[in-house]
């Protein structure tokens, strides 16, 4: 299910294709992990990625050009959290400059290896493709972003089982990232990419921070014109903002909650 909020008269997640990517155009390779430890908590095993309903709406989203206005020769996607790499691959398969970003030393290896066997299998370009370790908060918003979340996690909505069932879950997943952002306190990402934010098309985040932080960060630091394509995976709500709009939400679950929302930056 698909919900057009503002500015579309038909769906982008749901797209044309969306389908026929449940069927075709797979990976002729596995992007396949076997990790005892995990990664926040989530052992990581048997991923294919590339039919499940995330990636292909990923993929409506590459699929339309006409939404975007590229600074340079290709519109630029960046994954904020890229893991083992999955969403940057495909967004180099669709043609763009793919780039991901992400705090885990172990997950950033996986996605390196996954990312050279999709060179070597001729599925993307490796010129398109580029991770790296750190932080995809900048250091000077990192430092904001740890005292709020913080302050966020200890708050009575975070606090109150009701509204956001899953804080047991954030309280894990607290422990570890704070674990992973020391260890990548020294790294530049975005000077490693050779990236500017200011050129980002299209952001993605797969949730492990909390909603308001995210939406915080694409506020201060995304284009007019950029999209954001928020998963969620848990079911707090950012606070309203009239530099943002919501385009569409997707897939209804636990009544009022959505599993995908995409954001347009409009001023």
């Amino acid at each position: 299910m698909s919900t057009i909020i503002s500015g579309e008269s038909g769906s982008i997640l749901l797209g044309p294709n969306f389908e026929r990517y449940r069927l075709t155009e797979q990976p002729p390779f596995d992007l396949w992990i076997e990790d005892e430890e995990g990664y926040l908590g989530v052992k990581m095993s048997g991923f294919h990625g590339g039919s499940g309903g995330l990636e292909r709406s990923l993929r409506c989203v590459f699929d339309r050009y006409d939404l975007f206005t590229p600074s340079g020769d290709k519109p630029q996607f960046l994954d904020l959290g890229s893991n083992i790499a999955v969403q940057v691959i495909w967004g180099a398969h669709h043609g763009w400059d793919s780039y991901g970003i992400e705090f885990s030393a172990r997950a950033h290896q996986y996605g390196l290896h996954n990312i050279a066997k999709a060179v070597a299998a001729g599925f993307i370009d490796e010129q398109n493709a580029h991770v790296a370790l750190g932080n995809f908060y900048p250091q000077t918003f990192a430092r904001l972003e740890r005292k709020r979340r913080r302050e966020m996690v200890s708050s009575d909505e975070y606090l109150d089982r009701d509204k956001v069932p899953e804080i047991g879950y954030i309280s894990h997943w607290q422990r570890e990232i704070n674990r992973f952002e020391k260890e990548t306190t020294n790294e530049n990402p975005y000077k490693k990419l050779g990236l500017d934010l200011g050129d980002v098309d299209l952001f993605y985040h797969y949730q492990v921070q909390p909603y308001e932080l995210v939406m915080s960060f694409f506020t201060q630091f995304a284009k007019t014109g950029a999209y954001l394509l928020f998963s969620r995976s848990l079911s707090d709500e950012p606070n309203a903002s009239d530099s943002v709009v919501c385009v569409e939400k997707c897939w209804t679950i636990l009544g009022k909650h959505y599993v995908m929302d995409l954001w347009r930056k409009v001023e």
